[in-house]
């Protein structure tokens, strides 16, 4: 599965990074063309959306990277170092055009009409859609946070580029003010939705521990064996996007070691069928 998952996130990466490069060079050539600082503007923030394609894409890479000596449960969680840095991208841009947006405000700074700004807003929005669409379906076989994070981007770059398209559209009716306002709005859902992508993301790596439906199928699992007198102890930790399952049971202290054993592995192999774990550890304590 960790193959499957890192051929993913190498994919939606490296399609993002071809994607947002035919953006910045329409929306920098279009720019330049006419003038428009605003154009030149949104081609800036397409550029910065390329890290974030590439970000995805070198974590795919080392995510699969094999176990070593200094790392014995492999690299998969850089993908939750990696998705934190999205989100901490996705910050800065915010903070960036809540300022441009007041400024603008203050300043009545507003976009001049322009049938080529109408134009690639809505090549942007269209590619941002199939782009957030494809990645969004490709994470359901995967449950990447990498992946997820990406998703998000491509959604926030499609709201931001409609806002501008707001923006643009109410030059020709007097609104123009209409830009800035979206800018703002649409900025503080991004704040919103990146401190949650931190957050989810720096959750896992402090080791959070399975949630509570699953550590109960665990549970369950175990209790159906008469063998087993007690559970003494389940604990998990992350292992990227998988669980490892750390558990101590008590059993008779006259019952075989041979017998404990064959009882351990068949309650393991139950365990390992729950979706998202990465190995089970079990410790036998005789009574």
């Amino acid at each position: 599965m960790n193959n499957i998952r890192a051929k993913a996130i190498k994919k939606v990466g490296l399609i993002g990074i071809l994607a947002n490069i035919f953006l910045a060079i329409i929306k920098f050539t279009i720019g330049l063309i006419t003038n428009s600082l605003a154009m030149i503007a949104d081609a800036i923030n397409s550029t910065s959306d390329i890290l974030s394609s590439l970000i995805t894409f070198i974590g795919g890479f080392i995510s699969n990277s094999p176990s070593d000596k200094s790392h014995n449960f492999g690299h998969q969680k850089i993908e939750q170092i990696f998705s934190a840095l999205i989100g901490l991208i996705m910050i800065i841009l915010a903070s960036k055009i809540i300022i441009e947006s007041v400024t603008a405000l203050i300043n009545k700074e507003y976009y001049e009409f322009s049938w080529w700004l109408v134009i690639i807003c809505f090549i942007t929005i269209l590619t941002k859609f199939i782009l957030y669409k494809y990645v969004t379906e490709k994470n359901k076989d995967v449950n990447s946070n990498l992946i997820s994070a990406n998703a998000q981007d491509h959604k926030n770059d499609m709201l931001l580029t409609t806002g501008t398209l707001i923006g643009v559209l109410g030059a020709t009716v007097n609104l123009a003010w209409l830009d800035s306002l979206m800018g703002i709005l649409i900025s503080i859902w991004i704040y919103y939705i990146a401190i949650k992508i931190i957050y989810e993301n720096c959750n896992i790596l402090l080791d959070k521990s399975i949630n509570e439906d699953e550590k109960q199928n665990i549970i369950t699992i175990i209790k159906k064996y008469p063998e087993i007198i007690n559970i003494d102890s389940l604990k998990s930790k992350p292992i990227g996007n998988d669980y490892l399952i750390i558990i101590e049971l008590s059993v008779d202290g006259n019952m075989t070691v041979n017998n404990s054993h064959n009882i351990i592995d068949i309650i393991k192999k139950e365990i390992m069928y729950i979706s998202n774990i990465y190995d089970v550890t079990i410790h036998i304590n005789p009574k």
